[in-house]
């Protein structure tokens, strides 16, 4: 059943002209960096005991370092979800920092294409590479990535997006985070998810 008041919501956020988006691009496989695409396996695996799907999660993933974040967002489940896969949106608020500056976006949002997304932090250049397991438009996000300035380690990120009373409402899961790391990582998405909703209100 559609929530009440989500088409009303979705046509008046779809006549402001403010809130149109720019059109993605199409980036060259060839320009996304060797470190991201060598992030992918040939084959990725699936939990055991699960049929394998499009919607199926890496057997590498466990419920254990699960950490979920979520956050209603003022627009559209196509628009939110447009900010995770258009590099001209993307570059406005993903993975950025408050101090720092996104130099280099750029996005070949396809089950096993690539990303990078550089984040110049006081003089430093800072790489988050990964790649893309499932791209299901507008519902859900599959991605490994890793920040290979801090880590050799790859973490499993899914993005779902649902309809909502406020337009939508994502929720942002990554598996497998290190205890240590589990706080910070939470913090970080909530924060992200801030930058996301001014970026949508701002169109």
């Amino acid at each position: 059943l559609r929530r009440p008041g989500v088409r009303a919501s979705t046509r008046a956020w779809r006549a402001d002209r403010k809130h149109r988006l720019p059109q993605q691009k199409p980036v060259s496989a060839d320009r996304i960096s060797r470190a991201a695409r060598e992030l992918l396996p040939a084959e990725t695996p699936v939990r055991s005991g699960t049929t394998p799907s499009r919607y199926a999660v890496p057997m590498s993933i466990t419920d254990a370092g699960v950490v979920s974040v979520s956050r209603a967002l003022p627009a559209p489940p196509d628009a939110a979800f447009a900010g995770w896969i258009d590099s001209a949106l993307a570059a406005r608020w993903l993975f950025a920092t408050p101090g720092g500056r996104i130099v280099r976006c750029e996005i070949d949002a396809r089950p096993g294409g690539a990303f990078v997304i550089t984040d110049r932090r006081d003089g430093e250049d800072v790489e988050h590479v990964g790649v893309y397991v499932e791209v299901d438009r507008p519902r859900r996000l599959l991605f490994r990535f890793k920040v290979p300035k801090y880590s050799s380690e790859e973490s499993t990120v899914e993005v779902r997006v649902e309809a909502a009373d406020s337009g939508a409402l994502v929720t942002i899961e990554t598996f497998d985070a290190p205890p240590e790391w589990r706080e910070q990582t939470e913090q970080g998405w909530r924060e992200l998810l801030e930058r996301l909703e001014a970026l949508l209100r701002q169109g």
